[in-house]
């Protein structure tokens, strides 16, 4: 009984490590394009209005916005957070919020 969610854990961490990779080499392709890689931290003064931090977000929301996988667009949210400059905290709220809105979409659903 207990192998069961052992393997759906494992399947699911897999699934995670999968779709991370993913959206990690999605940004990577992008940050060759741009010119940015080297560092591996495009917004180096935590300054969201860089040029180079401008167009690294930008590249990034068009990738979240053309992409049909949630799971992958779940995965990319962290990026484009760091390259908005988001504090830790905020991070963190923005977090505490979608899973408020997930448990109310989950309650509203359980009404059908």
């Amino acid at each position: 009984q207990g192998g069961g969610w052992e393997e759906k854990y494992r399947g699911l961490k897999e699934e995670y490590g999968m779709y991370r990779k993913q959206a990690k080499s999605i940004l990577e392709d992008y940050k060759s394009k741009i010119g940015g890689a080297g560092t591996g931290n495009v917004n180096n003064n935590n300054n969201p209005n860089s040029s180079e931090s401008s167009r690294y977000l930008h590249g990034v929301l068009r990738q979240y916005l053309i992409q049909p996988d949630p799971k992958v667009k779940q995965a990319m949210e962290g990026g484009i957070m760091k390259a908005m400059g988001m504090t830790k905290r905020e991070i963190v709220e923005v977090e505490k919020e979608k899973e408020k809105k997930r448990e109310k979409m989950e309650n509203l659903t359980g009404w059908f």
